[in-house]
């Protein structure tokens, strides 16, 4: 039987206010979405990274960086002369604002508006738009700035920069929304 006294309790929440199951389940649903689209057989051992197409190129980011991937499905733009925030998402009954992936890069802002979002964990406040659908890999680890070739999956022999969240957005996450 239960302790009445211990079923009241709630659960502390993590730093950005969820609580450690959800961002667990958050987590594998991130996981889940990305490999939707990837053959079982295609991963190998290692560490799990996010793969970001973007144009010709391939970026991995770390997946234990980032809270969740989800599609984008309503985003209010900004405009072209906001720079690296396209615009801003309501998400968690928050306003949060959303960078722009290729810009943050120095790449051309992909065409339309559908795409990603991926929520880094250090920054609550803001979420990456990829513009094409990232898949989840396993590969070894490497530190930012390293290439990889990916040896499995849909980009076999193509090659990946490996990216760091806090590299990226060290000087141009906003502070606030």
């Amino acid at each position: 039987m239960k302790d009445p006294k211990r079923s009241a309790r709630k659960a502390r929440p993590a730093p950005s206010g969820l609580s450690p199951s959800a961002r667990r389940i958050l987590q594998e649903r991130t996981l889940r979405l990305a490999q939707a689209a990837q053959a079982p057989e295609a991963t190998a051992r290692g560490e799990p990274w996010l793969l970001c197409p973007l144009g010709d190129n391939l970026y991995a980011l770390p997946l234990r960086e980032l809270e969740r991937v989800r599609p984008l499905d309503r985003m209010t733009p900004l405009g072209a002369a906001s720079g690296e925030v396209a615009g801003l998402v309501a998400e968690g009954g928050k306003i949060k604002q959303v960078l722009d992936f290729a810009r943050l890069l120095g790449a051309p802002r992909p065409p339309g508006d559908q795409g990603y979002l991926a929520a880094p964990v250090a920054h609550p406040d803001i979420v990456l738009w990829l513009g094409e659908r990232p898949l989840a890999i396993e590969a070894e680890p490497a530190d930012s700035g390293q290439v990889r070739v990916l040896t499995s999956g849909p980009y076999a022999g193509r090659t990946a920069a490996v990216l760091s969240l806090a590299d990226l957005l060290r000087t141009t996450a906003p502070t606030g929304a």
